[in-house]
């Protein structure tokens, strides 16, 4: 577990430490339903409420970040290694990350009309290759 980062002011409980060690084991952005079948496998017991208020409470310390989809489901990555940005196939839910940021290009033109970002969140809809191909096959 890598938790180096874990502020001051958060108490490090069993269960807060058993999400944040699977969504740094993660090698990309996870539902709650993931998390919580995870969970199960590692045997830790942990009602779904709450693992809602961990996951919040990782969140409000930014060591998490979550991005909600179209279809109102969410996903949760950790924040350590600065932010992600998605693909998101809108038939199977296959989340792509997106290796560089796109913010760069608006940048200029936002700061030309004075205004101040405060952050930002791309995402990306549409069809993976693989849906896109069933598509074409119908």
């Amino acid at each position: 577990m890598e938790n180096n980062y874990w502020p001051s002011s958060l108490k490090k409980t069993k269960n807060r430490l058993a999400v944040y060690d699977i969504l740094a084991s993660a090698h990309r952005p996870l539902l709650i339903i993931e998390i919580e079948d995870i969970l199960k496998q590692k045997n830790v017991d942990m009602w779904l409420s709450t693992l809602y208020r961990v996951l919040q409470s990782l969140q409000d310390a930014n060591l998490v970040s979550k991005t909600t989809l179209l279809d109102n489901k969410t996903l949760y990555e950790l924040t350590l290694h600065g932010h992600s940005h998605f693909a998101i196939c809108t038939n199977c839910h296959r989340v792509i990350e997106l290796n560089h940021c796109a913010m760069d290009l608006y940048q200029q033109q936002l700061s030309k009309n004075k205004f101040v970002i405060h952050g930002h969140k791309i995402e990306i809809y549409g069809l993976c290759q693989e849906c896109a191909s069933e598509s074409e096959e119908r």
